[in-house]
């Protein structure tokens, strides 16, 4: 695979996930601060095999118990090699800039191969020997020959940053267990960093999807929080 080739259902076509309608039960506002600022961040494994995130604001959803049908491209697979993300929905109380955001959480997750189930299958996709920097696996020289290159976090042997990535994308593109985990694993260390480095007092945790699976429709689903309910359409453009 490319890692500079936008994901797409056909020729000619760019792969996007809808957000079709959403209501929240608490809006995780007080009344006296007006009405609330909603932001969604995306988690999942970038085109490079490492740790990608997007952050989208959502204007529309001020209130609890209003019904919002926005019809909003909320999820471009082309940024996204692996075949899940997740969706985390935060409330914002003060200044915030996303792009800063965003680039703090892809390195609280930090480097995806400590994060695979040791023994974890490949999945058939052929990586073209996609690199990926920043993303290398914890290794260790190997002791016995040093012409037996590294081993990653699982004991595995890798011969280049190129190999550590490829083995996080052959996992990720895949329909999996493992790659359930991977990327569930990916929205767990979102939600630990948004806790210890930028929520406090400040902004507030909403609900979580974890594991939006590419073309799949979803309808009135309810967050792993029970405080969200969303409809989520795929669809296909150009």
């Amino acid at each position: 695979m490319d890692a500079q080739t936008p994901r797409t259902d056909a020729a000619g076509e760019e792969a996007l996930t809808v957000l079709q309608r959403i209501e929240l039960k608490d809006a995780k506002e007080s009344f006296p601060k007006g009405d609330a600022e909603i932001f969604a961040v995306i988690s999942g494994v970038g085109m490079g095999g490492q740790p990608k995130v997007t952050v989208h604001q959502l204007p529309f959803l001020t209130a609890a118990n209003q019904p919002r049908t926005p019809n909003m491209d909320l999820i471009h697979w082309s940024d996204f090699a692996s075949r899940y993300v997740n969706i985390h929905l935060f409330e914002r109380d003060g200044d915030l800039d996303f792009n800063v955001l965003a680039r703090t959480l892809v390195g609280s997750v930090g480097d995806l191969g400590g994060l695979l189930i040791p023994g974890a299958p490949a999945n058939a996709t052929d990586t073209g020997g996609t690199t990926a920097a920043g993303t290398d696996t914890p290794v260790e020289k190997d002791k016995g020959d040093s012409d037996q290159g590294t081993k990653d976090a699982n004991g595995s042997v890798v011969r280049d940053i190129s190999d550590a990535a490829g083995k996080v994308l052959s996992v990720a593109t895949g329909r999996t267990a493992a790659a359930l985990s991977l990327v569930s694993k990916i929205g767990d260390a979102v939600l630990d960093s948004m806790g210890t480095r930028w929520l406090k007092d400040d902004h507030d945790y909403v609900d979580s999807f974890y594991t939006i699976e590419r073309g799949e429709y979803y309808k009135d689903r309810l967050g792993a929080a029970r405080n969200a309910k969303v409809t989520l359409k795929p669809v296909a453009i150009g």
